[in-house]
């Protein structure tokens, strides 16, 4: 059994396996955006909102972040368009 440890990196906190190298980056571009859209289903608070904007950026830093970043917008848009204050905060994406 493998132990999930969270690391913040850059002030956004994702999982990290501890006998696992981080790898590539599109290694950490995935279990980022695994995190984030699981973070974005249970978190319902415009702080949390917030979170996800700066995990978002901090993923635009990382090669093929645009491309990732684009598509999780593009799922948040559809399954959580009446959440109007995260609506709010993704238009700048």
């Amino acid at each position: 059994m493998i132990r999930i440890i969270v690391r913040k990196w850059k002030g956004v906190f994702y999982p990290h396996r501890p006998t696992v190298d981080m790898g590539e980056p599109e290694d950490l571009l995935e279990r980022f955006s695994s995190h984030v859209q699981v973070y974005a289903e249970k978190n319902t608070d415009r702080s949390h909102y917030e979170y996800v904007a700066k995990a978002l950026k901090e993923m635009l830093k990382l090669k093929g972040g645009e491309q990732e970043v684009r598509l999780l917008v593009d799922v948040f848009r559809q399954a959580y368009k009446r959440r109007t204050a995260m609506m709010g905060i993704l238009k700048d994406f």
